[in-house]
């Protein structure tokens, strides 16, 4: 069971300036984090979303490296 969606890091790495958005497929935000160990759970105000294709932002900075990840997923019950 995957019960939250969040970016896994090695934990060799120095992650610093840690930001990870959500968006519904309208573009609106839907989760917003700055800490690396804290994901989404499919909700938004503590309601559940609809089971949709979601997009994501993590931009982050390793080691010296600054890093811009997006992709989409899929909210599944």
């Amino acid at each position: 069971l995957n019960d939250n969606f969040q970016v896994f890091f090695d934990g060799s790495a120095s992650v610093q300036d840690f930001s990870l958005t959500v968006f519904n497929r309208w573009g609106q935000s839907v989760f917003e984090s700055n800490d690396p160990d804290q994901g989404w759970d499919g909700t938004k105000n503590g309601k559940p979303q609809n089971l949709d294709t979601y997009l994501y932002l993590a931009r982050f900075t390793v080691d010296g490296r600054d890093i811009e990840v997006e992709g989409q997923f899929a909210l599944v019950r």
